[in-house]
């Protein structure tokens, strides 16, 4: 859902006020909180420091936003992302374990699993979509791209690939997510080597769990 802190704060509350165990204690936890709001850097350039800085620097960040980061050892990279800080302390308080996770690194990782060639993964959200696109196990682009149309969806895709220079026939593409129709037509009308799983949810390995950290911005 979206809208303003206030509005996802009552969301919250009714989710949890309507479905009674949400509130029971569990060993773990873990959000994945969807958002444009994320970059990713080389580890090389791991400061946290100057995490909110690089943040700031690709998607203007609010007062109230928390600054997250999370580092994957297999995409070689160090996401950065930012929650709603509203959100997160109302769901602390339900959960004092929870982890949040932005959508990028579950993606990235689970293309990191594909076969070998040139794969990419798209997970299609409220609005959104990302594209995760790993080159003989090799991670090598990620970006969030905000969607209202099926073609704003195949117009991205294909940036994605020109700016690579990878041939549309040479992609092995997977797609998740909330897949409508339209898209499905859409898309397999231009590419070759399309297979759909609208049922896969972003995965979130029990290593995740270890290394999770908070940034206030």
């Amino acid at each position: 859902f979206s809208g303003s802190q206030e509005l996802i704060s009552e969301k919250v509350s009714d989710i949890y006020n309507d479905i009674g165990w949400l509130s029971q204690s569990f060993i773990s936890c873990s959000c994945v909180f969807i958002s444009r709001k994320n970059t990713l850097i080389p580890p090389s350039y791991y400061n946290k420091e100057t995490l909110a800085t690089f943040l700031n620097f690709a998607y203007p960040l609010d007062e109230m936003d928390e600054v997250h980061y999370k580092i994957s050892e297999q995409a070689q990279a160090v996401a950065i992302f930012a929650i709603p800080s509203m959100l997160a302390s109302q769901l602390y308080t339900y959960h004092h374990n929870i982890c949040f996770f932005n959508q990028c690194i579950p993606l990235i990782e689970y293309t990191l699993k594909q076969r070998n060639g040139i794969v990419m993964a798209i997970n299609i959200s409220n609005k959104l979509i990302d594209v995760a696109i790993c080159r003989e196990n090799r991670f090598i682009f990620h970006n969030t791209f905000s969607v209202s149309s099926a073609v704003d969806i195949l117009y991205y895709i294909a940036f994605a690939l020109k700016q690579l220079e990878i041939a549309p026939n040479d992609v092995g593409i997977l797609l998740s997510g909330y897949v409508s129709n339209e898209v499905k037509h859409l898309l397999k009308a231009n590419f070759a080597r399309i297979s759909l799983s609208e049922d896969i949810v972003l995965p979130i390995a029990k290593d995740h769990i270890t290394d999770h950290y908070l940034l206030l911005s």
